[in-house]
Order: C-alpha cells, then sequence, then structure tokens
C-alpha cells in the first residue's frame, strides 16, 4: 500500500500537467455542470500543501538556539504531505533583511532543523521566521507594485515578472530578540535596535485611524439587502472600539473592532459613514459603490445549520447560474438557483471542519458573489494533548518527569515538545498552534492576533467573533476562477521529492558590465535551438558528487533535479551548442579554471572541447525565493499580558518604548546623521554577482546588488541612477544618497586578520571613513576592476525593506546607502570561470538539543541557565498514546510551561500545553 502511495505522489506532478493542459485547451465552458466538473477534478487532483512550525519559545536572546519541528499537510486528503520533501524555512530581521535561509528535508510531513543566534551577526529586534514549500508558491502569487524606471533594469520581460512576483500567504512567525544578557542568567528584557539606522522626524500622521467596509458577498447591489461588516482600526492593526453611524442607523463593535451593520442600498447611494471611538475621536469613510445589478448573499449560522438566502436583481439570468461549496480546493455541495431568490439550508455535519467558501457563479464563469464562513463539528480533525504530573515548582537539577497522554487512536504518532522556563518566556500575540494554522489562519487573509481565542468555546460571542473574521479578513487561497475557467491556472512551480534547478538560456544580448539599461530594440536573447545545460557538484575538497545533464526546451528552458546532499557544496553550471556533431562546424578545445581548496593554491584546469563557431550564452537559474517582506501588523511587535496576571502598560518616554518589561532603545527624538556602527548585511563579491546574474538585471556589477536588496520599489523613482557608461564600471553615478567606497588594503589586512574566527566577523568596525574612489591610485584602484580580486560588499544604509513606500522616505529624507568594495587584503586572487560557478545549498543538518545529566547530583560549581529545559522534535507516543519524559531542572526555582504539537498518519491534529 505504501509503494502505491508513493507511485501516486511521483506521478502527481505530471497528471496535473496533463489536466492543466486539458483544462487550458478545452473550449469556453458553456454550462454551470462543465464548471463544476472543473472544480472537482482540480480539488482532486491539484491539492495544496499547508505548513506549520512548532519554535521551542516564545522569545529568545541573542546567543540563543532557536529550535523547530515542521509540519506540512496536503488538502485533499487531509494528511501529512508527501508532495514536497523539501521545505525552505528563512529568518528575518526587524529591518526585513533575510538573515539565514535553511532547505529542511521532510520526510511523512515532518522536519525540525535550529538557527543559531551568534551575537556577532545579529542584532535585536522582532524577527520573522517564514517557511514554505515550493508547490505552495504556485498560489497567492501577485505582481509587486514597482515603478517603470525600476522595470527597465532586467534584460528581459520575463525577468522582470520574476523579480516582482510577490505572494498574499506564506507561514510567518514572528517573536522578540532581546540583546545579550548582560550578567549570565539575568534576562533583563533590552532590544538595541541596529544602531545603524537612522531615525525619522516623528510624523502626527503616521498614526490614523481607518474605516473599512465588508459587504457580505463582496458587492452592495441595488435594492437588495445587504448585511455589511466593518472594521476600525488605526493603520498599524491596533484595533478600537466605539459606535458606526450610516444616516439614521447605527451599530456597535462586536470584536476587536469590528461589528455590522444593514444596509438597503439605492443607485444614488453616495452618504459616508461616521464612526466615533470610545474616546471620542471620529473618522469618515465613503460606502463602496453600489452596484445596478448584481447578487447578494445572506447567511445566518445556528447551532447546526446555515442558512442561506440568494437574492439576484430582475436582469440576472438565474436559470444560468448556480452556488458552489468548497473546502480547501474541494467541492462538497453545487446548489443551481432557482430563481430571483433562492433558499436552503445547510447541516453543518455534513461540511467538513473549517473554513469553507460559498461562491455564486454563471455558466461564463464569472463570480457574482463570495463568501468565507467557519464550520466546526463533531467531525473536527484534532486531538487533545494532556500533560500530567507537573509540580507548582522545581528545586534547581531537580530530576523533571511529565507524562503526555493523547486518545488511544494516536498511538505511535510523532509529535515535538518543548518544557521551558515559564518566568522567562514571553507572552505573545502571535501564539497559534498545529489547528489554529492549519484550520483557521492559514486560509484568511493577514494576520490572526491570539486565533486560540476562536476556539476557546463554540457559543455565540465566539461564533460571532469568528464570523467577523471571515468577512473581514477573508482571502481566496483556491480561487474559484482560476480552478474553474480555461487558462487561468498554471503550474509555475514543481512539487520537489529533491531540490530542482530551473532556469532559462538565452542569447548573450552584448557586455552586461558596459550595459546600463534595457534595450527592448534587441529582444529578448529568445533561443530557438535545443542545447545541452551540464551541472557539476562537487565539495570544496574537492570530491565529486554528481554531474547532472539535460537539454533545453520551449524557448530555452531547462530543469535539473540536484541529488541529495547535506550543507552546501561547489555547484558549476555551463551550456552548449555541442549537443549533436555537425559536419561542417569547426571544434577546439578550451582551458577552464576548476575549483580550488582554497584561493592560494595553484589553480588546476580541465578541458572543453567546443564549437568554435557558438554564440556567447546567458544561463539563468529562476531560484524560487520570494523576495519581498511586509510590514508588521501592531500585535506582532506588542507583548501580550499574562492571562493570570494585570498588564502595566507605561507611557512612552524619551527613546525609550516600556512595554511590560520591554525596552526598545532607540533615538527617536528628530532626524540625526547618518552614523555607520553596523552595516546591513555582508556579502561575498562572488554571490552578489551571481545574485545580479540570476535576478536578470542589465548590470551584474555592485549596482545591480543594491538594486536588489535596497531599491524602495514603492517610490516613483528608486534610489539609483543610470549609470554614467563612461564612468568606471565599479563606481556608477549613483543618486547623491547613494556612495560606493573603497577599502584601503593596509587597514583591511587588520579586518581580514579578524575574519579568520567566525566569532570575530568584523561588523562592529566602522568602516566608512576611508576615502572615495578618486583619491585612489590607478594602481590601487585596478584591484577594483576585476571580480577575481573582490573578496566581499559590506553595505550600510538605513533603509528598512518592511518600510517600503513609506512616505517619510522622500525629498530630502531619502535613506542613504554606503556600499564598501574590499578586495583581498594580501592582494591575491580567487579563481573565475568561464562557466557558471555557486554555491549551492543542500539539505541543513539540525544540531542535537543538549539535556544535561544531573544523576550524579552536579558539581559545586555548576551553572546552568537554560530557558528552554526540554525539546524533542520528534517524540513518538507508545501503543496507549502515551510517552514520558524526564529530564534534569535548570540551576534555580522554576515553574514550567509545556506546548506540544503533532499530526496523526490520518492527519488529526495533535496539540496541548500546560503550565501551571
Amino acid at each position: 500500500m505504501r509503494f502505491i502511495k508513493l507511485l501516486c505522489v511521483l506521478f502527481l506532478s505530471q497528471l496535473a500537467d496533463f489536466l492543466l493542459v486539458g483544462v487550458a485547451g478545452a473550449c469556453q465552458a458553456s454550462t454551470v455542470d462543465s464548471l463544476v466538473t472543473r472544480l472537482e477534478r482540480f480539488g482532486q487532483f491539484i491539492p495544496q500543501e499547508k505548513v506549520y512550525v512548532h519554535m521551542d519559545n516564545t522569545c529568545y536572546f541573542l546567543g540563543d538556539t532557536i529550535w523547530f519541528a515542521a509540519y506540512t499537510r496536503q488538502t485533499n486528503n487531509g494528511q501529512p504531505s508527501n508532495i514536497s520533501r523539501i521545505l525552505y524555512v528563512e529568518l528575518y530581521n526587524q529591518d526585513g533583511y533575510v538573515m539565514e535561509r535553511q532547505l529542511i528535508e521532510m520526510k511523512d510531513g515532518r522536519g525540525h532543523g535550529n538557527f543559531v543566534l551568534r551575537p556577532s551577526y545579529y542584532y535585536g529586534g522582532f524577527y520573522e521566521l517564514r517557511a514554505y514549500t515550493r508547490w505552495q508558491l504556485n498560489w497567492g502569487r501577485f505582481e509587486h507594485p514597482h515603478s517603470r524606471v525600476a522595470g527597465q533594469w532586467f534584460v528581459n520581460d520575463e525577468k522582470e515578472k520574476q523579480f516582482y512576483r510577490d505572494y498574499d500567504k506564506l507561514y510567518s512567525r514572528v517573536f522578540p530578540v532581546y540583546d545579550e544578557p548582560k550578567q549570565p542568567g539575568v534576562f533583563d528584557r533590552d532590544m538595541t535596535l541596529r544602531p545603524l539606522r537612522r531615525y525619522f522626524k516623528k510624523d502626527p500622521d503616521k498614526r490614523s485611524l481607518q474605516l473599512s467596509f465588508y459587504p457580505e458577498g463582496g458587492q452592495l447591489v441595488k435594492g437588495l439587502p445587504c448585511r455589511m461588516a466593518f472594521e476600525a482600526c488605526y493603520n498599524d492593526g491596533e484595533w478600537v472600539d466605539g459606535v458606526l453611524h450610516l444616516g439614521l442607523d447605527s451599530a456597535v463593535t462586536l470584536h476587536r473592532g469590528r461589528g455590522t451593520i444593514i444596509v438597503r442600498p439605492s443607485e444614488d447611494l453616495s452618504q459616508k459613514a461616521v464612526f466615533t471611538t470610545q474616546d471620542g475621536q471620529q473618522v469618515t469613510s465613503q460606502l463602496p459603490k453600489v452596484e445596478t445589478s448584481g447578487v447578494a448573499v445572506q447567511m445566518k449560522q445556528g447551532e447546526d445549520v446555515w442558512a442561506i438566502q440568494i437574492d439576484a436583481t430582475a436582469d440576472m439570468h438565474t436559470d444560468q447560474m448556480a452556488a458552489t461549496i468548497m473546502h480547501e480546493g474541494v467541492l462538497e455541495k453545487f446548489f443551481p438557483l432557482t430563481g430571483l431568490c433562492t433558499s436552503f439550508n445547510i447541516n453543518a455535519k455534513e461540511l467538513a471542519t473549517g473554513v469553507n467558501q460559498l461562491t455564486v457563479f454563471d455558466s461564463d464563469g464569472r463570480v457574482w458573489a463570495d463568501r468565507l464562513f467557519f464550520v466546526r463539528n463533531d467531525n473536527t480533525p484534532t486531538a487533545e494533548l494532556s500533560v500530567q504530573g507537573i509540580k507548582e515548582e522545581y528545586e534547581p537539577f531537580e530530576l523533571v518527569a511529565i507524562n503526555v497522554q493523547a486518545p488511544r487512536q494516536t498511538a505511535g504518532s510523532h509529535l515535538s515538545l518543548a518544557v521551558r522556563d515559564k518566568d522567562n518566556q514571553e507572552y505573545l500575540y502571535d501564539s497559534g498552534n498545529i489547528m489554529t494554522e492549519m484550520l483557521l489562519a492559514s486560509e484568511i487573509k493577514g494576520f490572526v492576533p491570539q486565533p486560540e481565542w476562536y476556539f476557546k468555546a463554540d457559543d455565540k460571542l465566539h461564533r460571532e467573533g469568528l464570523d467577523l473574521l471571515m468577512l473581514t479578513q477573508g482571502w481566496r487561497r483556491f480561487r474559484w476562477q482560476e480552478m474553474a475557467v480555461t487558462g487561468k491556472f498554471e503550474l509555475e512551480h514543481p512539487a520537489e521529492k529533491y531540490q530542482i534547478l530551473m532556469g532559462r538560456v538565452t542569447e548573450q544580448i552584448g557586455d552586461s558590465s558596459t550595459i546600463t539599461q534595457r534595450d527592448n530594440s534587441r529582444g529578448d536573447g529568445t533561443l530557438k535551438r535545443e542545447v545541452l545545460v551540464h551541472a557539476e557538484l562537487t565539495k570544496v575538497e574537492p570530491t565529486a558528487l554528481a554531474k547532472v545533464e539535460g537539454t533545453t526546451s520551449d524557448q530555452g528552458r531547462f530543469r535539473l533535479v540536484i541529488p541529495r546532499f547535506e550543507g552546501k557544496c561547489v555547484f558549476f553550471l555551463s551550456a552548449s551548442d555541442s549537443t549533436k556533431w555537425r559536419k561542417g562546424r569547426r571544434y577546439e578545445w578550451v582551458r577552464i579554471e576548476t575549483t580550488r581548496e582554497d584561493r592560494f593554491e595553484k589553480a588546476r584546469y580541465n578541458w572543453r572541447f567546443r564549437d568554435k563557431d557558438e554564440e556567447p550564452l546567458r544561463i539563468c537559474i529562476d531560484f524560487p525565493y520570494p523576495r519581498f517582506v511586509k510590514p508588521y501588523h501592531f500585535y506582532q511587535t506588542t507583548i501580550a499580558p499574562d492571562p493570570q496576571e494585570a498588564y502595566d502598560e507605561r507611557p512612552e518616554t524619551d527613546g525609550i518604548h516600556q512595554m511590560k518589561e520591554v525596552k526598545i532603545m532607540a533615538k527617536r527624538n528628530g532626524l540625526r546623521n547618518f552614523n555607520d556602527a553596523y552595516p546591513a548585511f555582508i556579502i561575498d563579491a562572488y554571490d552578489a554577482y551571481n545574485i545580479a546574474y540570476d535576478a536578470g538585471f542589465v548590470n551584474t556589477s555592485i549596482n545591480g546588488v543594491v538594486r536588489a536588496y535596497v531599491s524602495d520599489m514603492g517610490l516613483d523613482f528608486p534610489f539609483i541612477r543610470k549609470n554614467d557608461a563612461s564612468t568606471f564600471s565599479l563606481a556608477p553615478q549613483l543618486e547623491d544618497n547613494i556612495k560606493i567606497r573603497y577599502g584601503v588594503s593596509y587597514i583591511q589586512r587588520t579586518l581580514y586578520d579578524l575574519t579568520k574566527n567566525e566569532d570575530s566577523i568584523y561588523v562592529r568596525k566602522n568602516l566608512m571613513s576611508f576615502p572615495d574612489s578618486y583619491s585612489l591610485s590607478p594602481g590601487e584602484m585596478e584591484q577594483f576592476n576585476h571580480l577575481s580580486k573582490l573578496d566581499k560588499y559590506v553595505i550600510y544604509t538605513d533603509y528598512m525593506p518592511r518600510m517600503e513606500g513609506d512616505n517619510r522616505y522622500s525629498g530630502s529624507n531619502l535613506p542613504e546607502t554606503n556600499v564598501v568594495i574590499y578586495p583581498y587584503a594580501d592582494g591575491s586572487f580567487r579563481a573565475t570561470y568561464r562557466d557558471r560557478r555557486l554555491i549551492l545549498s543542500g539539505f541543513s543538518v539540525p544540531d542535537e538539543f543538549y539535556h544535561p545529566n544531573y544523576s550524579l547530583r552536579p558539581l559545586p560549581d555548576t551553572i546552568d541557565y537554560r530557558r528552554t529545559l526540554y525539546w524533542n522534535p520528534d517524540l513518538q507516543l507508545d501503543s496507549e498514546g502515551k510517552a514520558t519524559i524526564r529530564f534534569y531542572n535548570n540551576g534555580h526555582q522554576t515553574r514550567i510551561a509545556v506546548t506540544a504539537d503533532g499530526m496523526t498518519k490520518d492527519g488529526q491534529l495533535m496539540t496541548g500545553s500546560n503550565s501551571r
């Protein structure tokens, strides 16, 4: 049976491609039945994946290790996913720069790993852990807003489209990272943000009230009564309570700044609504546009029944319309409309637990109304975990024994379990578990503060709050039109069992080092012939890992399946026309420099047989990594109150924000000079070249790297101006706020000595006191003219990607960016290659959590300040659904908190916690 399942999964992507081709090639749908048939096929054969990550703690200090366990679930059957074997897990800092990325190997929907918060590299702030599979990236795509100026930076339209590809919904968790304790064991909540940052004058308009409206079904229709939800909050997401006034009607907020009001639209309805907060503030907003024809939906929730009424205007052809109910992309119910007013009841027990989607459509595939609603019934796929045997308090180094009990049907299942010091944990609004993520948060838009509240009880209060959440934060992971209408959906990313590299080979258009802007008259270099793509993976020793070859198709596109490996390897990639021996062509042997153990070793060479008449080819890899970040919600960067204690929020003081016991140090009393003490990031020069090259930038020098990382795409004119082709290629003409400087060799020599120790990386040096390029001699300048002589780029900027498009990034307040280019300190050089050379990441090898053994009593001078006392990412339940764990307490009296998450083989979601 297991073998049959494996064959089905391996055949899944090919079957999906076949189905989509069939759908795209079919004629336009003419009946509602044909649309429903496509929906059924789509939901069955093209499932989605959902991701959840369980972390060992709720806050961290510099020097800590973040331990995590990951789970993936398949939507068409609700079981652990076997679609993808690779999970991408990324760690972003508060500014929005990615600090580290890992590839986690998933087996039966489970995997685990860890990040080490090195104080020499990381700094304080609210960090974001983001996780996704490549298969997930087929859903929720949209084009990130950008200016026409920025669109000209790329070699062709395809690369531009790929660069600005963004996503509505990826799994994300935000948590605080505090400064390294000044005294061992004293965990003060001090958070010193990156000191490089330039702070702006406080903008009185920055924090403003907003009022938004959400008609049930999606639109207001003339003459049809409609229930309209509203939401009042500040622009950073903090909700406010109050009263909405609309004409003679009024409505109070019911939950988290949300409420509903009945509207009877007329064609000339253009009135405004006024919302008044409890403290007397007011905000006014225009009602949504009223449509002259259309459909209105009303849904009322009972204890076990949903009552649905669908009203249509007289000009609607309801005999060609129907309604569907879907759950996670799978069709559940189908109802043809019976007239201008169609009413029916649905027993909630006939629907799946979780977010369901009601859609009203016509035979042309047009959606007239759409509504999400949440169903909770007896078939909820969850299993409660109970944690037993916890004492009120434990003495230093005491043996702790805890029992985990689950229902008997979960026997043999695996779960992750964390035990932490309760007094040194943090209470967060970002507090979801595997159940709230898989059933709720993954299916709606944006961040959901404390989602577990919605599952505490199944009473009127909680059902009402949950329905308001559906009305205001509804997001369609499964877009009805993409699933039912021809040509709407496209599988861009494959299901990865092993790492898959996709890319395209094009004709080289001119010299990329001199071209500064895309010239559309030159074409996009489309390849119209088949070429051979050859790849080699080697370890640095060097020891050959594998050779992979393939041929291009469909205008030069290729796909290479990389064999499994761990850690990092050197990856060589080349393309050649010599797929066949062609009579009359001239051939020659060419020498290609190969990898070396280090840059001081004498170079070795290989030989390759090539066509003397072949034209230069450009070969780019389309890495799947999402590039853009979103601003934090108010409740992601606010510490939640202790459920058992009063929340003490002190007023803001000069330069210090005090939330509970958290102190965020920042100088916010005006605009200060740009102070460069810490870089935003450091990047190897060769890696930077590869990033700019694969991103499709016309200019692959440092200019492309700056554009990729620190250009505010939300501005009409991103920070960088067009190059002056007459200038030195590594010193492009930039805006006044972008400066490139060069490291002087005798200072660089000292810095190189520091970098020999990984923990002494040179981020604490002030490097910007070096002279500009015009003060260097021709001989000194020459060392910056070749990639072979460049070591690193160190980029200093007070630009934060999370503030993209902020109105303070304008005029004289443009963020400043300074780049220091370093050659090798001793004048040596690295090998460069005719073909592509990259450092490729394989599966990350997780560390092992250390549990000290104090069974023979600790030594007198033993010091133990652990905050995470126990962590097991793969704890297995016995035949009765039980597990017993034993570990030793840290070095002080401790109260403990326990969290556990897991998933059974048949897809039941297991979660539990116990903290006395």
